[in-house]
């Protein structure tokens, strides 16, 4: 059973600041000191690209390549992050956690949420043989440029020069 003195409490920064490099040096911390785990108290926490670790991941369902991660645990044993009903914000290309070569690991009492979705919704209003009228979302990021959609990400940097479609039944979801 942790307690209190097992557990490092992380300090809520000012509204919309990056906690991922005080996450990170939290992390370093809890290792050279053996400490079980970090508590989050009740609040918002918002994880930003800057100051994530990068890594070579092969992940399923995804492309294999580096990727920007907030919460590295690896090697870790006994080890947890608590929150007290606290929310967790991530922005960008980024991946929340990766748990590697670790057991009794425990994550509990937060929640995940992205600051933008990484996949674009529309609604298909017509169709043609060689073309379709889409209805996107007001939140999207986008223009249309020499007659196709162009998509941004957060940073509004171009994403891939491709889109990948995807239908679904929005009566069964």
């Amino acid at each position: 059973m942790l307690t209190r003195h097992h557990i490092v409490k992380f300090v809520r920064l000012g509204s919309g600041n990056n906690c991922t490099p005080a996450v990170r040096a939290a992390l370093d911390e809890c290792r050279r000191n053996g400490t079980k785990g970090l508590l989050f108290p009740a609040g918002t926490y918002h994880f930003y690209p800057e100051g994530t670790e990068e890594k070579y991941c092969y992940i399923s369902n995804n492309d294999s390549g580096f990727k920007k991660i907030v919460f590295l645990l690896k090697g870790l044993s006994e080890f947890s992050i608590i929150g007290e009903n606290s929310r967790f914000i991530f922005h960008g290309r980024i991946i929340p956690f990766v748990v590697e070569d670790c057991r009794q690991i425990n994550l509990c009492g937060f929640s995940v949420d992205f600051d933008r979705s990484f996949i674009s919704r529309a609604e298909v209003l017509t169709i043609g043989k060689d073309w379709m009228d889409l209805q996107l979302t007001a939140d999207d990021l986008y223009r249309i440029e020499d007659d196709r959609i162009v998509f941004f990400d957060d940073l509004y940097r171009h994403l891939r020069p491709y889109l990948n479609f995807m239908e679904f039944d929005i009566e069964r979801q």
